[in-house]
């Protein structure tokens, strides 16, 4: 217990947005990093460290349940372990950010004024105001990073950084009242503080969170996008098949490789075909199952 304790305790330090969404607010004015090379050597050290740890204790002087969690926290402490031993950890960060997933789509859910970061006190304000005025060390840590991945060959496939333009335009706005991290002005109070507050808003997103954006949005445009990859798979990625290989053992926990799990894929789909078939000759229906799964989608009945 006292191990998983100091464990949680540490991983927030590197992760202290999921402190905030935790309703833990003492970091509210941190900027997670995930990306730099200082911060994937404090999460390797960390592993290793609570490894060394976990491997102190005797498991067989364990309770079951004790004995699955023990079992549980070894499998998720191993796994990131061969993430940064395999060099897979900085090769993710060598490509930042992507359509679904960055601190370009994080900002803005945490500071709308409507996500799980409190704007209700005026330190609330505060500690969100301290920890937006980092984005434009992250973005340019995240230009970089690209740089690098462009030298190395681990860039995004260009239909993914296509996606990326709309999403970092829509941040390059012209006043500060036109964007979102605005959301949070309408909270505070009508009072002196209120005022500083919002003045200090008014600066923070025409000083360094719009020329940020601005400057990532003209880097992926200009130097990011022509040397994108035409390819999707991690599989042409440099050493992309073990890579690939440790995602399947993150998803499903085995040690199977891609063919096993598509093979495993077919046969299900198989058998629920066969019984679909099943249902279909029940039911009545002539034709095969394509034509009898348009004809359910229309029947009223």
């Amino acid at each position: 217990a006292a191990l998983f304790s100091d464990y949680d305790a540490a991983y927030l330090e590197l992760n202290p947005h999921d402190a905030t969404s935790r309703g833990d607010n003492r970091l509210d004015d941190r900027l997670e990093d995930g990306i730099s090379p200082a911060y994937l050597a404090r999460e390797s050290a960390m592993v290793n460290d609570y490894l060394a740890r976990l491997d102190a204790i005797d498991r067989a002087s364990l309770s079951p349940r004790e004995q699955v969690s023990a079992d549980t926290f070894r499998f998720t402490l191993e796994l990131l372990r061969d993430r940064h031993a395999g060099g897979f950890a900085r090769a993710q960060s060598l490509m930042p950010i992507s359509q679904f997933n960055g601190m370009h789509i994080e900002l803005p859910q945490l500071g709308s004024g409507s996500g799980i970061q409190p704007f209700v006190t005026s330190d609330d304000h505060r500690r969100w105001l301290a920890r937006a005025a980092q984005w434009p060390a992250w973005a340019d840590q995240a230009i970089a990073n690209m740089r690098e991945g462009i030298k190395e060959g681990v860039v995004l496939p260009r239909v993914v950084a296509e996606r990326l333009l709309p999403q970092l335009s829509a941040h390059v706005v012209d006043a500060p009242e036109k964007s979102v991290f605005w959301g949070p002005v309408a909270k505070l109070p009508k009072t002196t503080e209120g005022k500083a507050l919002e003045a200090q808003y008014r600066e923070l997103i025409g000083t360094r969170i719009v020329p940020a954006y601005r400057k990532l949005r003209d880097f992926v445009e200009k130097e990011y996008l022509p040397a994108t990859r035409s390819s999707v798979g991690r599989g042409a990625l440099p050493n992309g098949t073990a890579w690939y290989a440790l995602d399947i053992r993150q998803h499903t926990t085995l040690h199977r490789s891609a063919d096993e799990i598509h093979a495993i894929g077919l046969e299900q789909v198989k058998l629920l075909h066969a019984e679909m078939e099943k249902v279909q000759g029940r039911l009545g229906y002539e034709g095969d199952l394509k034509a009898f799964f348009a004809a359910v989608r229309k029947d009223p009945r």
